[in-house]
C-alpha cells in the first residue's frame, strides 16, 4: 500500500530495497509483488529503491524478462543475488544461474550500466565459504564483474565492520 510506503517515505532514507521472494510470485503484476511494490515505491510515492532480484531456479530468458519488466517500469538498482535453494541441498542450474556473480555478468552483458548493481557483502564472511579470504575473493570478483556497491548485512560489534 503506497501509504506504508508514504510513511517510510518520511524518515528520509537513502533508498529502501524490496525482497525478491519466490514463493511470492515477485515478477508478476499482483499488488504484493516484489516488482509492482518496488514500482508503486519509487514511481508513486518518489522513494529511490534497490529491487532484490535472486537467480536461483531462473532460466536465463526469465531473469532477462525480469530485468525487461524492471526497465520498462523505471526501476534501476538491482541487489543481484543467489537466493536460497529450494530443496535442501544446493543443485547445479545447468541452463541458468548458480552464483551472484552469474546474475552481474547477464546484466552488464544484456543491459550494459543502465542498472546500478548491488551486490551482497558478509561482514563475518558468507555462510557457506571455507575461509573467511575465499569470501572476499568472491565479493571482489562480483565488484570485477560490473557490480556498483556492496551492502552488507546487519552487525553489532563496530570492530567487524573495520576489519
Amino acid at each position: 500500500r503506497s501509504s506504508d510506503l508514504d510513511r517510510m517515505g518520511a524518515g528520509g532514507p537513502l533508498f529502501i530495497d524490496v525482497t525478491w521472494h519466490p514463493a511470492g510470485d515477485p515478477a508478476s503484476d499482483k499488488e504484493t509483488s516484489s516488482m509492482i511494490i518496488a514500482n508503486t515505491a519509487l514511481n508513486y510515492c518518489g522513494l529511490e529503491t534497490v529491487l532484490h532480484m535472486t537467480c536461483v531456479n531462473h532460466s536465463k530468458t526469465e531473469i532477462t524478462q525480469h530485468l525487461e519488466k524492471a526497465k520498462r517500469l523505471g526501476l534501476k538498482n538491482i541487489m543481484a543475488l543467489r537466493g536460497d535453494p529450494i530443496g535442501e541441498e544446493w543443485e547445479e542450474e545447468k541452463e541458468g544461474f548458480n552464483f551472484a556473480i552469474d546474475l552481474v555478468k547477464h546484466i552488464r552483458c544484456e543491459f550494459d550500466d543502465y542498472f546500478d548493481i548491488c551486490v551482497a557483502g558478509y561482514p563475518k564472511g558468507h555462510p557457506e565459504a571455507e575461509t573467511y579470504e575465499q569470501d572476499l575473493k568472491h565479493l571482489k570478483e562480483k565488484v570485477d564483474a560490473g557490480a556498483d556497491f556492496v551492502i552488507t548485512q546487519l552487525f553489532f560489534r563496530s570492530e567487524i565492520g573495520r576489519a
